[in-house]
């Protein structure tokens, strides 16, 4: 199972279309993902990605996202920078990681802040249009881009999808049954992180 927030989730993906799912010819095998959880991905850029990205670099550069970045990185700026730039090269407005979606078909668990200043919905109507495994999507209000940090705290049971609390490992929509197909990890929970504007506010 993996677990990817923001750029995380989208490198999970490209995991779970590529070498999960023995994409082919010149693609390294690798174990198969069982299971996704994905908060926050990116399939593509939009426009508020690139207008969030231009504003965390406002903060980073008045100090306050530096700060905490700080805590958790020996080199910040040079990591913020390659992040930040990478994202705000005009040449990086075609990036688009939809092609090859229909490989996974495993469960896939969306979540997604309403508020979320890096993407919008369509991010995931993308992914859920696309891949042939049982999506679940939740849909969180007043919630921005890490929801796991904003709404952190246990589902409400059967109603879990309408809760406003962001799922752990250990919850039973993560790992019970979805649509009569069991997500129980054969291997490993992997999380996967990728540096960004929230690296350091954990």
């Amino acid at each position: 199972m993996l677990i990817g927030h923001s750029d995380g989730a989208s490198i999970a993906l490209r995991y779970a279309a590529t070498v999960g799912a023995g994409a082919g010819a010149g693609v390294p095998s690798g174990p198969a993902v069982v299971a996704l959880v994905l908060l926050a991905p990116h399939v593509l850029v939009e426009d508020c990605t690139v207008a969030g990205i231009a504003a965390a670099g406002e903060a980073y550069r008045n100090g306050l996202l530096r700060v905490g970045l700080v805590r958790h990185h020996d080199d910040a700026d040079a990591l913020f920078g390659a992040w930040h730039d990478s994202w705000l090269d005009p040449a990086f407005r075609s990036w688009d990681i939809r092609d090859g979606l229909e490989r996974i078909d495993t469960p896939v668990l969306l979540i997604q802040g309403q508020d979320d200043q890096y993407g919008t919905m369509a991010q995931l109507d993308e992914i859920e249009a696309r891949v042939r495994g049982p999506v679940r999507r939740l849909e969180l209000a007043a919630c921005g881009h890490s929801p796991h940090l904003e709404r952190a705290g246990p589902p409400s049971g059967p109603s879990w999808p309408s809760s406003t609390h962001c799922p752990t490992r250990a919850d039973p929509v993560v790992s019970n049954a979805w649509r009569g197909r069991s997500v129980h990890p054969v291997g490993p929970v992997v999380t996967v992180a990728a540096a960004g504007s929230d690296a350091g506010m954990r």
